[in-house]
């Protein structure tokens, strides 16, 4: 078998080699057939244009040997100038054609000669016809140049002609060769695929023969392959499928318990908030205290389990910006103040001078989502002593240029273990099992700011010794920029506003804490209890901003601020901001509430510094100081 088809390739490349000899010759002799046709055509063109224009200025000399006829003198004049361009540019490529050798044998010699040379004639007519055609020339002596031109035009005539006559019959017999090298190319052609058939086809019939039996057992092996690719490639999608519905069921049960959750969590937290700022009693108001404070570790809890099921499922929106690194780590810092004061440990910042101001083009909130995990996490297990935060550039790069923020957490708490490091970035896992007992927690915190961390480009280490503390340190790529963020000095008015608000929820505890919060701050209230009466009390009465609970019976808060909206809109009454309220917490909640038309969203509990830093950036209320804004309410 294999002396066969060697046998078969040496003759196939016998055949193919002459087939590409053919080829290339035909080729060959046909692109100089069809170049001597070409050239001789295009030759016997540029001549037959400047034997026009040889005709047409002896035409129009003629004409001005009578000057008594002054209109014919002067369409003459114009004839001579029109004439005179087109026969320049027909001499400027005969000339450029000669110097390139286009032109040979007899056309060349006539061109060339010394005397009667037709170029060097015709460059003496266009000189006349230059005289001749000017405005400016006096009667007589334009009359004089007249008889000159004709005179040279006449004997010039028969020369180019003859040029002519000469290039027609070089392109027809150019055209005979051409003929005669396209037979000589098929021939060629012929002879190559009598060649081809004679080596090839019939050994290649006996070959196919003989391989009939061998590639049928192929085609069943290759058949039988991808019918068992076809199986795996379905189960391989069966397998995705089921891993998809099974993350978006996650998802599911997540927002779904996050919701259940929040809601009763809103009323206990908000209601706690309420009387602990009324009441005087120092022991009851410290019991409160501890409330608020047990509520907000268990929507801390809330918050890292869908924090971490927004990672997981790749939802976690990453979008550059500037930001101030040094700005933000003081911020976070003073999140923690109170909580490091109650514990008496000190916090601080220790900024190096290359890294302040350290103004940055990057993923700032994921950065702040890490640093308040790693802060969190040196408080938790810190009971005494001091946590430092370092803020670094390395290789601190010029404005514009590629360099990396390092960012330390150092504390004086108990410290990690050398075995126990390798697995503390596991979720649902702490250094040992007694600290969860001790310190509470669910070990997702580190878990998170790693996978944060490793999504941004970064990368987040540890540095730990049993019982003489830990330091994390963060590293992401950032650019640095020029210039300095608008320090954010406003106050959060949080009393002295007037204004009417609708709030509209069905649960009855949301409802009176978020109208107890509101009337707190100087504004009325007026309630609903779900879309439909929303949409019926915003008719009748006059407001200016609407709190909307999204999950209501009847018509929900999507629904209801899609109606008010388009009654808005058909009224052309200007837009009343619609601010949301969920306990649904995922982003893709927040971005539904705000395509349905909604100017704002907040998740629950529903907290008072977060209800009046969006009451300020909405800005529709009036104050003491400050005049109703215009530019969110319209």
């Amino acid at each position: 078998m294999m002396n066969i088809r060697g046998y078969l390739r040496l003759r196939s490349s016998l055949a193919l080699i002459i087939l590409v000899a053919a080829g290339i010759s035909a080729f060959v002799v046909s692109s100089e057939g069809h170049k001597g046709v070409m050239e001789s055509s295009v030759n016997a063109q540029v001549l037959g244009q400047l034997l026009v224009s040889t005709s047409e200025l002896s035409l129009a000399f003629s004409d001005l040997n009578d000057p008594e006829r002054a209109q014919s003198v002067n369409i003459a004049e114009g004839n001579l100038r029109r004439n005179s361009r087109v026969g320049a540019a027909a001499l400027s490529e005969i000339e450029d054609r000669l110097a390139r050798g286009l032109f040979d044998g007899e056309s060349k010699r006539v061109l060339t000669q010394p005397s009667l040379n037709p170029v060097t004639e015709f460059h003496e007519i266009l000189q006349i016809a230059g005289v001749a055609g000017d405005t400016e020339t006096p009667v007589r002596r334009k009359a004089r140049a007249g008889e000159l031109g004709e005179e040279l035009s006449a004997r010039t005539l028969p020369v180019f002609m003859e040029l002519y006559q000469l290039e027609v019959a070089s392109a027809e017999e150019a055209g005979a060769k051409q003929e005669l090298y396209t037979r000589m190319a098929l021939a060629l052609g012929a002879i190559g695929v009598f060649i081809t058939i004679a080596f090839v086809q019939r050994p290649m019939e006996r070959f196919v023969l003989r391989s009939h039996s061998e590639l049928e057992a192929s085609r069943k092996e290759a058949e039988t392959a991808r019918k068992e690719a076809v199986t795996a490639r379905r189960a391989a999608e069966d397998d995705r499928a089921m891993a998809e519905a099974a993350s978006q069921a996650k998802s599911a049960f997540l927002a779904t318990m996050s919701h259940e959750i929040r809601t009763p969590l809103n009323g206990v937290m908000g209601v706690s908030e309420l009387l602990c700022e009324s009441e005087a009693d120092p022991e009851r108001k410290h019991m409160l205290d501890l409330v608020v404070k047990s509520g907000n570790s268990l929507l801390q809890i809330i918050n890292d389990v869908l924090d971490l099921a927004k990672i997981e499922a790749g939802k976690v929106e990453l979008v550059e910006e500037t930001f101030d690194a040094w700005q933000m780590c003081e911020e976070v810092l003073e999140l923690f103040s109170a909580q490091a004061h109650r514990k008496n440990i000190k916090l601080s910042l220790d900024t190096s001078t290359d890294a302040y101001p350290c103004l940055c083009v990057g993923y700032g909130k994921p950065v702040r989502q890490i640093l308040l995990n790693l802060v969190n996490n040196a408080l938790k297990f810190t009971d005494n002593g001091a946590i430092t935060v370092f803020l670094r550039r390395q290789n601190p790069q010029q404005p514009g240029e590629q360099g990396r923020l390092c960012i330390s957490v150092e504390d004086t708490g108990i410290g990690i273990s050398e075995d126990a490091q390798s697995k503390i970035f596991e979720q649902f896992t702490q250094a040992d099992g007694s600290t969860t007992t001790k310190y509470g927690g669910t070990g997702l915190g580190l878990s998170i700011a790693q996978k944060l961390c490793e999504q941004i480009g970064g990368k987040l280490s540890v540095v730990s010794q049993l019982g003489h503390g830990s330091t994390f340190t963060v590293k992401c790529p950032v650019k640095c920029k020029v210039g300095s963020l608008k320090p954010q000095t406003d106050k959060l008015v949080e009393d002295g506003w007037t204004g009417h608000v609708l709030i509209a929820d069905d649960n009855k505890v949301n409802l009176l804490v978020a109208s107890k919060i509101v009337a707190g701050l100087g504004l009325t209230v007026e309630t609903a209890f779900d879309g439909v009466d929303a949409l019926s009390k915003f008719k009748a009465g006059s407001f200016d901003l609407i709190l909307m609970d999204v999950r209501m019976p009847n018509m929900d808060g999507l629904d209801a601020t899609r109606a008010i909206r388009a009654y808005q809109t058909a009224e052309g009454a200007p837009m009343t901001p619609i601010v949301g309220l969920s306990a649904n917490a995922m982003n893709e909640h927040r971005e539904e509430g705000l395509s349905s038309g909604m100017s704002g969203y907040l998740s629950k509990p529903l907290k008072k510094a977060a209800l009046v830093a969006e009451f300020k950036r909405i800005d529709c209320f009036t104050n003491a100081n400050q005049t109703k804004g215009s530019s969110q309410c319209a």
